[in-house]
């Protein structure tokens, strides 16, 4: 298990939000991640952005390897399914308010200040329903590209930089819609 860095010194806010396909939890367990692996041990994530967690109601529509975080400056969600096949299965999904007391965050990890981990459980203080993912992404201002299974491989390949400019040669969604107007 990788220890922790430093943490990120900037104000906690009092809660934070987690994104999710199920709309029946009464508690946060800890878990192993399934993007970082064993690396960090059993969390909850959390985030103070609403847009983040809208990207997590999405990811058991995904069912393989994606990748979601800021490139250039802009938050993105890389989706490696047809558009057709994730609306078939976009039933929407949850966000959770958790308070915010054992969470902390961590420089240099996954989605930096975005991004904040309990090894506690946690019930949450409310929850909210929305019909569809992909208008909660899109409504929050997530760049969402539908791509291929070997285009998320070859983002894996990439230097940092080489990843920021990645998008720019794509289409996202959010493009796509502001065209059709």
């Amino acid at each position: 298990m990788k220890s922790p860095e430093t943490v990120v010194t900037q104000e906690k806010p009092p809660f934070l939000y987690h994104g999710s396909t199920r709309g029946d939890i009464t508690e946060f367990v800890p878990q192993v991640s399934h993007g970082s692996g064993g690396e960090y041990g059993e969390q909850i994530y959390a985030t103070p952005s609403l847009a983040v967690a809208s990207i997590f109601m999405a990811k058991e529509y995904i069912k393989q390897p994606w990748s979601a975080g800021m490139y250039d400056g802009k938050l993105c969600a890389f989706i490696p399914v047809p558009k057709e096949e994730f609306l078939k299965r976009d039933r929407g999904g949850h966000i959770y308010t958790v308070p915010s007391d054992t969470f902390s965050t961590q420089k240099g990890r996954g989605l930096g200040e975005n991004e904040y981990a309990s090894s506690e459980p946690i019930k949450p203080q409310s929850v909210t329903y929305h019909t569809s993912a992909l208008e909660m992404m899109l409504k929050e201002g997530v760049q969402v590209y539908f791509v291929t299974p070997e285009q998320i491989a070859y983002m894996g390949t990439l230097s940092s930089l080489e990843k920021d400019a990645y998008p720019t040669k794509l289409i996202s969604e959010n493009q796509l819609r502001a065209q059709m107007k």
